[in-house]
């Protein structure tokens, strides 16, 4: 049993290793390098290594704080960092979550997934890219379960918030933009709500049907009709006016109506070789804006923690 001496001893030489086991801590950065906001203890953030390859912010190209050898490059940047770049959107000058975006665009020669990336800002926060329905159905249950893959020439454009709910449906998922997402981007009720607006590259209305088999006012109607409009009807005063038409007649009101929204358009075109187009569209779900107006360094990681490309502005 040791004496009432030998454990002071003891005790004493134990303060002693903690008080230097401080001193080491604090040395080797200590409560700086905690992240309380930040799944990591400090994030994976190259001071002093701004990226080149974007296409929108400080695009400077690669600057290395001190020197730096091969091995640690190729341990800390992706094998994707010179061929998807980040572009800021309106990351800058836009608060409201729904409207902010950035995007990610694929020079690569080769189909990118996405799967397990994530993007940070200056402040240690990070949002995963979801995953995504390829081809949204209006009122379908759409199951986020395919990973973005950016084909060569692709844009990803990624959204902090959501589209709004709104009538007919909700977009209630990220998705490939098709030939018939224009019909979307129309809508009434959705045509203020997509930033940057959806193409309106839907197949021309004069060429969905055979105009020669419909009365001579249908068919004028059809041919007057703009690209990915969905009809609607509207009563004044006792009258039925169609897109702003009066006189249509009921029977071309519903084939109309039943031919010209972005469902029928799907149903029609979906195995059409051009049917995608080379833009998605991600909406991460935040409540609140993602990106500082000023000091902002947006950085985008690939599935193991490497940097893909790192863009910023003041």
């Amino acid at each position: 049993m040791p004496s009432g001496g030998d454990a002071k001893s003891d005790l004493l030489w134990l303060v002693v290793i903690l008080i230097a086991l401080g001193f080491v801590w604090v040395a080797a950065g200590g409560p700086s390098r905690a992240n309380f906001n930040s799944p990591f203890l400090a994030p994976p953030h190259i001071s002093g290594v701004p990226l080149g390859g974007g296409r929108g912010g400080n695009n400077s190209g690669p600057v290395m704080g001190g020197e730096s050898d091969g091995a640690e490059l190729s341990a800390t940047f992706s094998r994707w960092r010179d061929q998807l770049s980040l572009n800021t959107g309106n990351a800058q000058d836009e608060y409201r979550p729904g409207y902010e975006h950035i995007s990610i665009y694929s020079s690569a020669d080769m189909p990118i997934s996405l799967a397990g990336w994530r993007l940070a800002n200056s402040r240690g926060y990070f949002a995963s890219l979801p995953y995504t329905t390829k081809i949204f159905w209006g009122g379908g249950a759409n199951l986020a379960t395919e990973p973005i893959i950016l084909n060569p020439g692709d844009e990803a454009i990624i959204t902090t918030g959501k589209v709004p709910d709104r009538n007919p449906f909700p977009i209630n998922a990220s998705f490939r933009v098709n030939k018939c997402s224009g019909y979307l981007g129309e809508l009434e009720r959705y045509r203020d709500f997509f930033a940057p607006s959806l193409n309106s590259h839907c197949p021309a209305p004069e060429t969905e049907l055979d105009l020669y088999a419909l009365d001579e006012d249908c068919a004028d109607f059809i041919e007057g009709l703009g690209s990915c409009t969905t009809p609607e009807e509207k009563r004044i005063d006792d009258e039925i006016y169609f897109d702003g038409v009066l006189g249509v007649k009921r029977a071309c009101r519903a084939l109309v109506t039943d031919f010209f929204h972005h469902n029928a358009c799907v149903l029609r075109h979906q195995n059409d070789p051009d049917f995608f187009e080379d833009e998605w569209r991600v909406y991460l779900n935040q409540r609140s804006e993602l990106w500082d107006d000023r000091r902002e360094t947006i950085t985008l990681y690939d599935e193991f923690g490497k940097i893909v490309d790192q863009i910023s502005y003041d």
